[in-house]
């Protein structure tokens, strides 16, 4: 049904360790991806089939992102061809810089966008914020 289809998509929410941040400090956000169960998305490297996850980070004047680490896909085939997929939860781990005239409190945003397969494969994307104080 189109209902169960609209509600089992892809939820996207941004959390950190570190509410209080000076400035030049370091700290990390991690994106949290809760996939339906029974699908899948792609990872940053799809792999022979699929298309790859997209991260697109909006950070506050001054601030500068320095890693992104994805957790590790799981292999899949497909029709033969190996895709690289994240079932279940998957976290992307970034580690940003805070400017040094950082004055609070500012919204880092991250806009995603991914193929959700269960079945049949549907773009999605999504936008989630977090307050930095």
């Amino acid at each position: 049904s189109i209902a169960s289809c609209i509600a089992s998509t892809v939820n996207l929410s941004l959390t950190t360790e570190a509410p209080k941040v000076a400035p030049n400090e370091e700290f990390t956000v991690a994106a949290n991806f809760d996939i339906p169960q029974g699908a899948y998305i792609y990872g940053k490297t799809p792999g022979e089939t699929g298309l790859p996850t997209k991260l697109e980070w909006i950070l506050p004047q001054g601030f500068e992102k320095i890693s992104e680490i994805w957790q590790a896909p799981e292999e899949k085939t497909e029709e033969g061809l190996k895709a690289l997929i994240y079932k279940g939860n998957m976290q992307v781990l970034a580690k940003f810089k805070a400017g040094k005239d950082f004055s609070k409190p500012q919204d880092i945003i991250l806009k995603a966008s991914w193929l959700k397969c269960s079945g049949m494969c549907m773009p999605e994307s999504k936008t989630a914020e977090i307050k930095i104080e």
